[in-house]
């Protein structure tokens, strides 16, 4: 049988670590992090740990960027189905889909840096940066879908949104739906009433559709919603 290339192991030896160290702070946060408890559960050696990261902060640092970049590997994702959609209901409703899916995944990890980490200015820098990343992405998004889109208000309303969606995001990966309210949602059903709500935020500002293609190949005109 083959052996394994010693890149690959090394990858793979590193991600077990990464994925123990995701496990442990699920389970008890920055106290259940220790050393002993990474090798116990990825099955690596001290050696192979020190190799890789260097220290605890540096695994800290690579968990985080890890973090990082799975949610905007998301981000990615949700504009690029999102700019395929039809309607501003179907673009929120696909963006929300899959960057929500993605929180829920890694909540945990989250939370983690979001409320035990937030003392760290490397990560808050970091998240910044993401933030930016993911508002940008959002106003990619719904800019076609306004009448006047680069107004004041336009700009207000859509930062709005933006802010409004990280206040859900939050909600995610802090609490359970019964923590926030006795009425039981469906994740679908939940993000079809967030959107909803973005919308009719959005309406006061003038909404248009998008230009449809007409039988000669052409585009028609748009229409005020």
């Amino acid at each position: 049988m083959s052996r394994m290339p010693v890149q690959a192991r090394s990858l793979k030896s590193m991600n077990r670590m990464l994925d123990a160290g995701e496990e442990l702070v699920g389970l008890g946060g920055a106290t259940s992090l220790k050393l002993e408890l990474i090798l116990e559960r990825s099955g690596a050696s001290t050696g192979s740990f020190y190799a890789r990261f260097g220290s605890m902060s540096g695994f800290l640092d690579a968990l985080h960027n890890r973090a990082l970049e799975r949610l905007s590997t998301a981000v990615g994702h949700a504009h690029r189905e999102a700019l395929g959609a039809s309607s501003l209901d179907d673009a929120l409703t696909a963006f929300c889909t899959v960057v929500v899916a993605a929180v829920n995944d890694h909540r945990t990890t989250f939370r983690f840096f979001v409320v035990e980490q937030a003392h760290e200015s490397t990560f808050r820098a970091a998240g910044t940066r993401m933030q930016l990343e993911g508002r940008e992405a959002l106003f990619g998004i719904i800019s076609p879908y306004l009448a006047a889109p680069k107004s004041t208000a336009s700009k207000r309303r859509m930062d709005m949104v933006f802010r409004f969606i990280n206040a859900m995001l939050f909600q995610q990966f802090m609490f359970t739906q019964s923590e926030i309210s006795p009425l039981e949602l469906s994740q679908k059903a939940l993000i079809k009433e967030w959107v909803a709500v973005l919308v009719a935020g959005l309406a006061p500002i003038g909404l248009m559709e998008l230009p449809a293609s007409s039988p000669d190949g052409g585009e028609l005109s748009q229409s005020r919603r």
